[in-house]
């Protein structure tokens, strides 16, 4: 007889030695000799046979997975183009770049005239045509390639656009960009300068709605954020009087909360280290590997911008808040007077100090009472800003549409000494109706010294300014007759003969800013002609109708809402022919007007 197999210390059997019904069965194999059954089998008189399986290294599994499907990548890329003839290939190359439409594949403008310097003989007919290549080449694959100008039609925009940059420099344009320069490093910039300044109706229609389904697409959609949208929306809000239609959608409002949120995400209105010593909190913080943020000067013109576009829409609806003025933007404004080498820094500086005046100012005669424990602006107040931010800043130098917003921001500070719910005594509200009746001529007789040929390139905030004076007029005409004649007011400024001037400037305009292919309203400013004098209709018949002082004390009166002033607007303002205004054309009206409702 065989000796029986010397027994052994019972042990658990190692990571992958478990017998097979052990491993079926989840259970601890443990062995109870060299080579007999483990100790479960035994008892169960089963027959113990060990499992095959081994371990396999990972690292050498991976390496053979990813080398595998690269052959089979690079197999099924080789049968591609063997398959597929030349032509081919070139169209799906075109196919696949219209994925990203604003995704420019073609080599920069100056890169292609550094190169061609090179070469003798060359003339302006071929630099033409390489601009027109080159817009084309930026834009090709998009479905709306043929809506963008190329060539000298192109230039023309620019130039065009160049022009109007003074009155409200956001950006700081070289004189050496060219059209498909700016295309290729800025497009959705590039959409935007040509939607303000084609001269084509029905493309201007078809750019705008590109311009609506871009921002959806790739701000909400895609979850973009860069300085090119930022300036784009800048652009169109800054001009957006050249949008503003009757029949077109309303975009003012949606717009500038776009411009705010694309500032703040991308950093703009906080100092660059705000967000990473915020993120300390939450994890371990290395100080050697924080990199600073360099803002360049036009991140810091952009942050000023954007700060001004939303205390110009906050003036005419309480649907835009004002982003609030942080030491950050007073940094800011230091950085742009500490540099010289920036054109048109002074001008946006002056434009941002006046609006924070006039910001105050309209808070004040929004409302004269408390809000939230915090008493609002007074004259006082408003005019220690006017002498701490206004009277440092006004030179021989200033420019006329800043002594335009100069008046206005005058107008404004002494008309809240007239309108306040708490009014001072009837000698300082008298001197002040009279101060603010002087400002009002001042700023008209600026206003309509513009010259017809300009007027078209004017910032939105002009127009809104010289609709806020309108209003002022207004309503210090219809002042209480107790305290100020209305004859006094209309001797100082007529209302009535301020827009018929105004109907007569804008009259002038739509003659000489002429778009092809016009439809019935015509472009914006023949609009505004007929929209004018159905204003002026229904101010006339209230001046000339009702006594003076028919405006509704109370809360009313710091907002300048009366009862019945909207549904007589509304009934007032009728198009030649009678047609009454629709509903798109009274949320036009409301948008614009927002806060005044007249």
């Amino acid at each position: 007889m065989p000796p029986d197999t010397p027994p052994c210390q019972p042990r658990p059997a190692g990571y992958g030695k478990a017998c097979s019904n052990c491993f079926r069965a989840k259970c601890k194999c443990i062995l109870v000799s060299a080579d007999g059954p483990c100790e479960r089998c035994g008892r169960l008189g089963r027959e113990c046979k060990p499992i095959r399986r081994g371990r396999r290294d990972v690292a050498a599994r991976l390496t053979v997975a990813r080398t595998a499907e690269l052959e089979q990548q690079l197999a099924s890329l080789e049968a591609l183009l063997q398959a597929t003839p030349e032509e081919g290939s070139q169209q799906g190359r075109q196919e696949s770049g219209s994925a990203s439409p604003f995704r420019p594949i073609c080599p920069s403008t100056m890169e292609q005239e550094a190169l061609s310097d090179n070469v003798p003989g060359r003339g302006s007919e071929s630099v033409e045509m390489e601009l027109e290549q080159d817009a084309r080449c930026t834009a090709k694959g998009s479905p709306w390639a043929n809506l963008l100008p190329t060539g000298k039609e192109a230039q023309d925009l620019l130039a065009k656009f160049r022009a109007w940059l003074p009155n409200f420099p956001f950006m700081h344009l070289p004189a050496s960009t060219t059209a498909a320069t700016l295309c290729a490093d800025k497009p959705f910039l590039w959409l935007c300068i040509t939607t303000l300044t084609c001269m084509s109706n029905s493309q201007h229609r078809k750019l705008r709605d590109v311009v609506r389904r871009e921002l959806s697409e790739r701000i909400i959609i895609n979850h973009e954020r860069n300085i090119d949208l930022l300036l784009g929306l800048i652009a169109y809000l800054g001009w957006s009087c050249l949008n503003i239609r009757p029949e077109f959608k309303p975009f003012i409002v949606l717009y500038t909360h776009l411009t705010s949120l694309m500032a703040n995400e991308l950093g703009l209105l906080r100092p660059d280290n705000d967000e990473h010593f915020t993120s300390m909190r939450w994890k371990s913080w290395d100080p050697s590997q924080y990199v600073p943020t360099i803002r360049t000067m036009q991140d810091i013109k952009a942050a000023l911008a954007t700060w001004f576009l939303t205390s110009l829409g906050n003036s005419f609806t309480t649907r835009i808040d004002t982003l609030p003025w942080t030491p950050y933007l007073d940094e800011c404004v230091e950085s742009i007077e500490r540099s010289d080498d920036q054109e048109g820094g002074d001008v946006l500086i002056t434009l941002v100090k006046i609006q924070r005046v006039l910001d105050e100012a309209n808070q004040s005669l929004r409302s004269g009472m408390t809000c939230g424990g915090r008493k609002k602006a007074n004259t006082q107040y408003v005019q220690s800003l006017v002498r701490g931010l206004l009277q440092p800043t006004i030179t021989s130098e200033t420019t006329d549409l800043l002594q335009l917003q100069l008046s206005a921001a005058a107008v404004h500070i002494q008309a809240m000494g007239v309108f306040q719910a708490d009014k001072p005594s009837p000698l300082q509200s008298v001197e002040s109706m009279w101060s603010c009746a002087a400002h009002a001529k001042a700023f008209f007789d600026a206003f309509f010294a513009i010259p017809a040929a300009d007027f078209a390139g004017l910032p939105f905030y002009v127009h809104f300014v010289q609709a806020s004076v309108q209003l002022v007029v207004y309503r210090l005409t219809l002042a209480n007759p107790r305290v100020w004649r209305s004859e006094a007011v209309r001797k100082q400024v007529d209302i009535l003969d301020v827009l018929d001037r105004s109907i007569a400037l804008v009259g002038d305009v739509s003659r000489v800013y002429v778009m092809t292919d016009e439809d019935l309203y015509g472009n914006v400013f023949r609009s505004g002609a007929r929209y004018l004098h159905n204003l002026r209709c229904a101010w006339q018949s209230t001046l000339e109708g009702e006594a003076p002082g028919h405006l509704v004390q109370g809360s009313h009166q710091g907002t300048g809402h009366g009862p019945s002033s909207a549904t007589e607007m509304a009934h007032a303002l009728m198009f030649p022919g009678g047609t009454g205004l629709q509903m798109s054309e009274r949320s036009w009206i409301a948008e614009i007007l927002g806060l005044w409702q007249i």
